[in-house]
């Protein structure tokens, strides 16, 4: 998708499995490239794979090869709420940009159930 979107950009890919043919075989919790070499990260699906302990140095091994920006995209399961009426983003402005409705009754964590994602 990146390419096609911006074909004058350098692109690349990095995965774990050589078998998916990334451009480089990698950890994201062990990248080897220099300080700032890209000018933005787009993380997708990535880290919801690692467990919680690897998850912020994954965070920080994305921001140290970065010089701009880290997009990162994490599957949500919680209910998503916005209000779109007229006039009411001036009054309103946080409902403008919605809010995540929490479980009343939240259950454990299992990580089998959840597809092998922490």
């Amino acid at each position: 998708m990146a390419k096609a979107t911006y074909p004058d950009c350098q692109y690349v890919s990095l995965d774990e499995d050589s078998m998916l043919g990334p451009g480089v075989c990698a950890s994201v919790t062990a990248l080897s490239f220099a300080d700032a070499t890209f000018d933005a990260v787009f993380c997708r699906p990535v880290l919801e794979q690692f467990p919680y302990h690897l998850f912020i140095a994954a965070i920080h091994e994305l921001q140290g090869v970065v010089c701009r920006r880290v997009v990162i995209s994490l599957p949500d399961e919680s209910w998503f709420f916005f209000i779109r009426a007229r006039g009411l983003r001036r009054v309103l402005p946080g409902s403008w940009q919605g809010t995540s409705i929490p479980y009343l009754f939240p259950e454990p964590h299992d990580y089998e159930a959840h597809g092998q994602h922490y």
